[in-house]
């Protein structure tokens, strides 16, 4: 009973602390809505508030008595139990510890290591329909759009080798190169292929279709570069494309390189 009640005296306090500033802020909007007011808003906002805040500290003061003997008692059982029970008490205070820092861990690791981080979710390789990407720990991976036509990811290199996958520096620009992957599950095998006028930079071999790659200069010493599938067979077909510094190339082509498919 004296834990419902406890419950109970909480639900109260956290519905006025919720409650009070949302009706205040309603009553501030149609005031101000009304005359285009600040000052009239500002005024029914303090109005409607401070009767919540008054209602706050009443419901504390009149359950602050209880409270104590509540909190005095639960310390006492605690004790109790702890010298009943030392192992598991023990335990118990070991669990709290790692359930209050592992958040916080958990914050810093992805802080500290985001490109290593993302790949949390993607252990194993990228996988996009029947193709398995290996990209490597330093390079950062964002989900991108997806439906159930295709499934898309883009990846970001920064400058460096930097192979613990630390968090990039974001200053000046420092992601030297975005990489995206595209799978087409039900590619239109009707539509007229895009006609190059030279001949593909690289090409790899997935299965019973062929990656074909073609670069273009885009600024500076940056490169733009894109690839995809053909293939005569109507089977998932993926497409890439390179954005960024010419030394990062070799990165892109090693991921492609080592694209696995289940296509046979």
């Amino acid at each position: 009973m004296s834990f419902g009640r406890r419950i109970w005296i909480a639900v109260q306090e956290a519905t006025l602390l919720a409650l009070g500033p949302f009706v205040a802020a309603v009553f501030a909007t149609l005031g101000y809505s009304s005359t285009s007011s600040q000052g009239i808003a500002l005024l029914l906002f303090i109005l409607f508030e401070a009767p919540a805040i008054l209602l706050m500290f009443h419901v504390r003061s009149r359950h602050r008595d209880w409270k104590i003997r509540y909190e005095a008692e639960k310390y006492e059982r605690r004790r109790a139990w702890t010298r009943t029970f030392p192992e598991r008490a023990r335990w118990r205070r070991a669990a709290l510890r790692v359930a209050v820092w592992l958040p916080s861990l958990l914050a810093a690791f992805v802080l500290f290591f985001l490109p290593a981080a993302s790949h949390v979710l993607h252990l194993g390789g990228i996988r996009l329909g029947p193709y398995k990407l290996t990209v490597p720990w330093n390079v950062l991976i964002v989900p991108g759009p997806s439906s159930s036509m295709f499934a898309s990811v883009a990846t970001f290199a920064g400058y460096g080798e930097n192979p613990l996958g630390i968090t990039h520096s974001f200053r000046d620009n420092r992601l030297s190169a975005s990489m995206t992957f595209t799978v087409y599950y039900a590619p239109d095998k009707t539509a007229t292929p895009e006609q190059r006028g030279t001949d593909p930079t690289r090409e790899f071999k997935l299965g019973p279709s062929v990656l074909q790659c073609w670069e273009d200069d885009l600024y500076r010493r940056g490169r733009w570069i894109s690839c995809h599938t053909s293939s005569s067979a109507r089977v998932p077909e993926i497409e890439a494309w390179f954005t960024g510094d010419a030394t990062r190339i070799p990165l892109f082509y090693k991921i492609l390189g080592s694209t696995e498919t289940a296509l046979k």
